[in-house]
């Protein structure tokens, strides 16, 4: 779910205060990888939790801000509409939950269990390595990565040397000596 902010500030404030910090708090990601965050019932849960932080942290700091989508908004107005989207989002969270629970005491099997076959799984594999080799960064910095084990470079002086050129993996993310590695194999398969 993409969500786009713009955040608009006005007037002077210090570099210490809150409101500097308001639109890298919009755009931030949760940090934990997949398998250690806790699960989110909902994206819009987690939205709007950070809408509704980052509102109260402008509103604490003194800082005017226009909404963009409804410039008409003020002081007295957006926390109202805060603390209704931060209600309809428990509401949803019910009514997913006690959905859940109706379907599961029917007897109903929810998920796909057909994904969780070994086949399924594989064919998801398959997949997965395909997209790794078509995609254009992961192409080029194959290239580069071919060249430099033919002049005997190791992994990790790899991933190191496509860091400092600001390659990235399919992910967005920093190479590390295991996917240089498993880029060099694919490579010669």
């Amino acid at each position: 779910m993409g969500h786009r902010v713009i955040v608009e500030l006005h007037g002077e404030f210090d570099s210490s205060d809150e409101a500097r910090k308001i639109p890298d708090v919009l755009t931030s990601r949760p940090s934990l990888p997949s398998s250690r965050r806790p699960p989110l019932p909902h994206p819009f849960t987690w939205w709007t939790t950070l809408v509704t932080r980052a509102i109260a942290s402008l509103m604490e700091s003194g800082v005017e801000f226009v909404a963009c989508d409804q410039p008409q908004a003020n002081k007295f107005t957006v926390p109202i509409f805060a603390a209704l989207a931060e209600q309809e989002r428990d509401m949803i969270s019910e009514r997913t939950r006690r959905a859940l629970q109706v379907l599961k005491a029917q007897g109903k099997q929810l998920g796909t269990p057909a994904n969780l076959t070994p086949a399924a799984q594989a064919q998801g594999l398959a997949v997965r390595q395909q997209n790794a080799r078509t995609h254009e960064a992961n192409r080029q910095a194959t290239a580069l990565i071919l060249a430099r084990r033919a002049q005997g470079h190791g992994y990790n002086q790899i991933a190191q040397e496509l860091e400092s050129l600001g390659f990235r993996t399919r992910r967005g993310c920093q190479f590390t000596h295991k996917q240089v590695q498993r880029l060099a194999q694919r490579a010669t398969e």
